[in-house]
């Protein structure tokens, strides 16, 4: 298996999402980083230089932020799991994830909270 990774940084979501009330009653943004391993890496899509032979990170983008806009989780680790089975659905090109999924300002003390999953087909 090939280790090429197609990454996407600082991708901003808006979701429903939180254990309190207050939470619960606006969107919030939160924060995706992302590694996509493709399905025998970029060798196909590098000598045809044909967005047929890659994995369109433009579509994968949009994906993501639609489906967090339709998600109403409590929890993080929730969400990072529904994405990521979103990928693997919309995108079977898509062998590996790695994912981060940060929460700004939701503790006083700290910038962000967030966690960070890996999953393969």
């Amino acid at each position: 298996m090939s280790s090429d990774q197609i990454l996407i940084t600082g991708l901003k979501l808006d979701s429903r999402i939180g254990v309190d009330d207050w939470e619960r009653q606006v969107d919030q943004q939160l924060v995706l980083n992302l590694r996509l391993q493709p399905a025998g890496g970029f060798a196909k899509a590098a000598q045809s230089d044909d967005i047929g032979q890659a994995l369109n990170y433009a579509a994968v983008s949009d994906c993501l932020v639609k489906r967090a806009a339709q998600c109403e989780y409590q929890l993080i680790e929730a969400l990072a799991e529904d994405l990521v089975a979103q990928l693997f659905e919309q995108f079977p090109m898509v062998e590996k994830v790695g994912l981060e999924l940060r929460k700004p300002a939701v503790v006083d003390a700290a910038e962000w909270v967030g966690l960070s999953l890996e999953r393969s087909r």
